[in-house]
């Protein structure tokens, strides 16, 4: 297992039961795929540097977790099916 850092950009027209629905979705996601984590964190709302989706600002949550590098190409894809997820990165930590 290896470990990750994920950085999700969530749509900011989201109330806070659907941004915990959301966030416990990106949660049971990763646990699906036998990921552990180690660290969530809501960084909230921040405006973007440029229009994605039509939407000038956006809301950030941070993961960190271990998981096996296979699992990481089904993970991005079932991230990229959600509409209320505008991006996704998944970085390999050191």
């Amino acid at each position: 297992m290896r470990n990750y850092e994920a950085m999700f950009l969530l749509s900011p027209k989201l109330t806070d039961d659907k941004l915990e629905q959301t966030i416990a979705t990106i949660k049971d996601t990763l646990e699906k795929n036998e990921a552990k984590i180690e660290k969530m964190e809501n960084i909230g709302k921040k405006m973007l540097a440029y229009k994605i989706k039509k939407f000038k600002e956006g809301i950030y949550v941070l993961f960190n977790f271990k998981m096996h590098p296979s699992s990481i190409s089904v993970v991005k894809k079932s991230f990229g099916l959600n509409e209320v997820i505008l991006r996704t990165l998944i970085l390999l930590k050191e």
